[in-house]
């Protein structure tokens, strides 16, 4: 089973926005084979960038949870947050979507 993760800010850690714990993390993702891809793209307008702020796992084309909680204390303890499990046809596309994401992701490990 091919596992990854998508984050964003990846490609400047003094960004308020990157990851934090990542890189306390990344040797544990490596060793355990998890493909890490940043997805923070400069905007067609020239005004920002666009980033994947989406929780969501795709297990296969069948199933897929999307939800709101951001893995942080704020979220996880003191937010109310809400995800659904997808099958059939939404399933599908959220992997197409997820699949369209790392196409245009820049691989960190």
């Amino acid at each position: 089973m091919e596992r990854v993760l998508v984050l964003r800010s990846l490609e400047a850690p003094l960004r308020k926005d990157y990851p934090k714990g990542y890189d306390a993390i990344e040797s544990w993702l490596r060793e355990n084979d998890v493909k890490v891809y940043n997805y923070s793209l400069a905007r067609m307008d020239g005004a920002g960038r666009e980033t994947f702020h989406a929780k969501v796992v795709s297990c296969d084309q069948e199933t897929a949870y999307v939800g709101s909680s951001n893995v942080t204390e704020a979220s996880l303890e003191h937010s109310m947050e809400m995800g659904v499990i997808l099958t059939g046809k939404a399933a599908c596309d959220i992997f197409e979507v997820v699949q369209a994401v790392i196409a245009a992701s820049n691989r960190r490990l």
